[in-house]
């Protein structure tokens, strides 16, 4: 019975010449197969218009006014260049010269007139550049995928609200090409919703971009931490390793009740806590103090034995070439009240002070 109604079926399917399909999935298919056929065609070019709603359009004639009822793109281009890297509209972006890593660098772009296709002259574009966590292929650790974001915050100090670019380069030991592009919803993005009502739109956007990033680098942490846990677990309780078996609530029942009927893993498992606390203390806090105190005082005896030896160095070469070989004594002689008392009293029965001849004048003094 069902291969007849089956058999029908194909029937009418074979006799139908064409199938309806919707207009929104018609326009994103053409929209693919253009984005392909470009892409294809030029793997080092993609030649991107992002389109504006809202946005200020800065017309040809006057640029100080901008006209804000004007359906309008940004033109942007994106070049792998062999000496610069990533570009955007003639502008290295990717990897950025260190040289000049305090030096911002501006870039621009037109905008396009949905109407007429009519261009403007470059505008300068308030944006954030992402650079997320590369991935190496495990077959072939030479080829590494490099996903970029690039989201648009302003037009010459006005806020927008357009997709993100994002872009994954294909690295390689002799090239780099594009691998793939697509557009992040504006609606998918970080502080799309929460920085609606934010008088500093620019800064309140790359905050939330900042801070979602971040948090995707912890998550990504945590998760390989946990991964790692999980691995230490099944390796220790696994079957290879001492057969560790659990009930259906869970707990363990890899040994069986002693002679009392009372099981004995409480005191297991709070030891091994205990000794795994102790082994983290003095892996993270007992060593390393004790490495850092005894590297202080090894530097510091160093430290003295080279100043001893400069100042040894220094007394034996230096200052004795200065003063020679003489040497001086100094005595220090202390007399107390009463020996000073006597010897003043006994100064009358010293001998009288010789007679001195002056050579010069012949004269007694």
């Amino acid at each position: 019975m069902h291969l007849a109604h089956a058999l029908v079926a194909s029937a009418f399917a074979l006799r139908a010449s064409a199938f309806l399909i919707p207009l929104e999935i018609s326009k994103a298919a053409e929209q693919a197969t253009a984005d392909l056929a470009r892409l294809f065609s030029n793997p080092n070019v993609v030649d991107i218009g992002l389109d504006c709603p809202g946005c200020p359009f800065f017309g040809a004639e006057d640029q100080t006014q901008p006209q804000f009822d004007v359906d309008n793109k940004i033109h942007l281009i994106f070049g792998i260049d062999p000496e610069h890297g990533l570009t955007l509209n003639s502008v290295p972006i990717f990897p950025h010269d260190p040289t000049n890593a305090g030096i911002p660098y501006v870039v621009s772009a037109p905008q396009i007139k949905v109407e007429d296709g009519l261009q403007t002259e470059p505008v300068q574009l308030e944006f954030a550049y992402e650079r997320l966590q590369p991935v190496t292929s495990k077959e072939d650790p030479g080829v590494t995928v490099l996903p970029l974001r690039f989201t648009i915050l302003g037009l010459r100090g006005y806020p927008v609200k357009v997709n993100t670019i994002s872009i994954d380069l294909l690295e390689t030991p002799t090239q780099t090409t594009f691998a793939r592009y697509d557009q992040i919803p504006f609606e998918d993005t970080p502080g799309a919703t929460s920085c609606d009502t934010a008088s500093k739109w620019s800064l309140c956007r790359l905050r939330a971009i900042i801070a979602a990033r971040l948090q995707s680098i912890m998550e990504v942490a945590k998760a390989r931490a946990h991964g790692d846990k999980s691995w230490k677990h099944s390796g220790c309780g696994g079957k290879k390793f001492g057969g560790r078996k659990f009930g259906p609530n869970g707990r363990h029942h890899g040994h069986g009740p002693h002679m009392g009927g009372k099981h004995h893993h409480g005191h297991h498992h709070r030891a091994h806590r205990l000794g795994h606390i102790l082994h983290q203390t003095l892996r993270f806090f007992v060593i390393p103090a004790l490495l850092g105190v005894i590297g202080g005082l090894m530097a510091s005896a160093v430290g003295m034995l080279l100043g001893q030896m400069i100042s040894y160095l220094w007394t034996r070469y230096y200052r004795r070439g200065q003063r020679g070989d003489a040497s001086v004594r100094v005595v220090e002689i202390v007399v107390s009240e009463d020996e000073k008392t006597a010897l003043m009293d006994d100064a009358s029965d010293l001998p009288p002070l010789p007679e001195y001849t002056d050579l010069e004048a012949g004269a007694k003094s």
